[in-house]
């Protein structure tokens, strides 16, 4: 991961790390939404450890970042003018794919995710901490909902 400007995209659902509404007030959800080209899904990534894949996300139009407000699984993110950090792992076998976890040791690791709704017609499009869902069996062994893909753009 280099540092620089990225539309982020989740890849099992197709919805883009959207900023909603393109409000930087505190606590404004952050979403899956469609691609719609907007500074609100434009987001900036500064690598602070590249060693061990600790970065920041942060909306450079809106001058804020995302959180959760305990970390705990289930949580929606929101929007905070707090620096918040997070740690990156590449998905095997993918370019610029990555999955998006909080930097806290804990087992399995607590991921962003767009989960699926628990009606399968209805769409669930807040953006929440899950539970890292592994399926070894797979050849991607990671749940799509908690993988990103990282586009550059131009500023």
């Amino acid at each position: 991961m280099e540092n620089g400007r990225y539309a982020i995209v989740n890849t099992g659902r197709a919805l883009m790390l959207d900023l909603q509404g393109n409000l930087a007030v505190a606590d404004n959800p952050i979403i899956g939404f469609p691609l719609n080209g907007t500074n609100a899904q434009k987001w900036t990534i500064t690598v602070l450890d590249a060693a061990s894949g600790i970065i920041s996300i942060r909306n450079d139009d809106n001058g804020g970042y995302f959180t959760t407000a305990n970390g705990n699984v289930g949580e929606s993110f929101v929007f905070t003018p707090d620096m918040r950090v997070f740690h990156i792992g590449a998905v095997a076998g993918q370019t610029n794919v990555y999955t998006i976890a909080l930097p806290v040791p804990v087992n399995p690791p607590r991921v962003v995710s767009i989960p699926v709704g628990e009606d399968p017609d209805v769409p669930n499009f807040n953006v929440r901490l899950e539970q890292l869902q592994l399926h070894p069996e797979d050849l991607n062994p990671i749940n799509l909902n908690q993988q990103w893909l990282f586009v550059p753009v131009e500023n």
